[in-house]
Parts: C-alpha cells; structure tokens; sequence
C-alpha cells in the first residue's frame, strides 16, 4: 500500500483533516453571508452626514421660489423651484445614489469623481441661473420705456439662496471626498 499513495493516515488523523475541512467551510460560509460593519473614518461619517444634509437642502429648495420673470405691462411672475430649476431633482437623485453607496462601502475614487462632478454641475448651473435671471432683466429693461426701466430690477428668491447654501456644502463634501480618498 505504501507504494501506491505513500504512507497511510491513521483514523485520528483522518478525522481531524475531516473536521478542519468542515471548519474551514463554515468559515466560508460565514464570510459570505455575514455582513461585518466597515470600520469608519470620522471625516467618512462627516461625508456621508454633509451629504444627506445637502441633499435635503436641495430638495427643499425646490419647494421655494426661485426667480421673479417679468412680463408684459410690469407684471412678474413668481417662478418656483420645479419650474426654474429643474436640474436641482437629478442633482438630489445622483446624490442619494452616492449617500447609498458610502453607507455601504468605504470612500473609493468613483466616490470622489461623482462628489467631485456633482459639485462642478451644481455651481455652473447656479451660476448660469443667476445670470440667465440677470439676463431676463436685461432683456426686460432693454424693451421698456426709460421711465419704467427703474422698477425692473432681478429679484433671487429664497429657494436660490438655498439651494446656494446646497452648492457650497456640496463643494465642501467634494473637498472631504477627496482627502479621505485611498492613497
């Protein structure tokens, strides 16, 4: 016998192989279905918490009014949130869908470049709202006898400034994602 497979195992040992391939499976089993908390970093925590804070913040906003436009005979309408800013709901969706992602995982480089795009998005098209506001007024002003040119004037309201408060808390989510980003 010992010529054809080597020396034989005695029944101990062969039990122990047994219980030690047993456990090795179980150990795999658990490790499979298991979830183990991921340790956090605080300024992860902080991410994810500015996150969801700027997320509601943006929401919000959109429940506010945004602009006056002028119309004919020096006439305005208010223009809310929906209506003025629409890009705000894909914003807050792209944020949740990041918010999920680090309640789940730790912060990657995916992580930082959408926090990062997110950011850029939201500050150009604020800053392409104020001036197509400004823009508006111009336009207004440029159509309108002299005398009435005075009282056309561009009014922000409070759902801009909301959400601008939004925009700077994302930028600063951006710089938190990019330092707490693997080396």
């Amino acid at each position: 016998m010992e010529a054809l497979g080597g020396p034989r195992n005695t029944p101990e040992e062969d039990g122990h192989d047994i219980k030690d391939a047993r456990a090795q499976r179980a150990q795999q089993l658990r490790d499979i279905f298991v979830s183990h908390p991921v340790p956090r970093r605080p300024r992860a925590v902080a991410l994810l918490i500015l996150l969801v804070l700027v997320s509601a913040l943006l929401a919000c906003s959109l429940l506010l009014p945004w602009h006056h436009r002028y119309i004919g005979d020096g006439g305005y309408a208010v223009i809310n949130g929906p209506n003025g800013a629409n890009w705000v709901l894909p914003l807050v969706a792209a944020l949740m869908g990041i918010v999920a992602r680090l309640a789940f995982r730790p912060v990657g480089n995916v992580v930082v470049f959408f926090v990062a795009a997110a950011a850029f998005v939201s500050f150009t098209l604020m800053a392409a709202d104020y001036i197509d506001s400004y823009g508006n007024v111009a336009h207004v002003q440029a159509q309108l006898p002299v005398p009435q040119q005075a009282r056309v004037q561009a009014h922000d309201g409070s759902g801009f400034y909301v959400a601008l408060g939004g925009t700077a808390g994302l930028i600063w989510a951006g710089v938190l994602a990019w330092r707490e980003r693997p080396a």
